[in-house]
């Protein structure tokens, strides 16, 4: 088991999101990232951390979907490079 020492973590903020996902979700973090934290709300995850990324395309690509709000989460604060390492997070996720 890795301990806070053989962590890196971006900020202060980074090191709370893991402990909170770690307490929801034992083995996965990589959700921690602030930048990918903030796009969801914890607590409404069930499966896994990425329960709202998964909402979310399959909402988008249903063509008569209201898309008022999601209360999951919400994709479009991802940039380019949050998206990358949304989708390196689920391959490792999935295996």
């Amino acid at each position: 088991m890795l301990s806070n020492k053989d962590l890196y973590w971006v900020n202060e903020d980074h090191k709370q999101n893991f402990h909170r996902c770690i307490a929801q979700f034992k083995y996965h973090n990589s959700a921690a990232h602030p930048e990918i934290f903030k796009c969801f709300l914890l607590k409404a995850q069930l499966s896994g951390p990425f329960d709202w990324y998964f909402e979310r395309l399959e909402v988008t690509t249903e063509v008569d979907s209201d898309i008022d709000s999601f209360a999951k989460g919400d994709t479009s604060p991802l940039t380019g490079q949050t998206t990358a390492l949304v989708r390196l997070a689920l391959n490792l996720w999935n295996g």
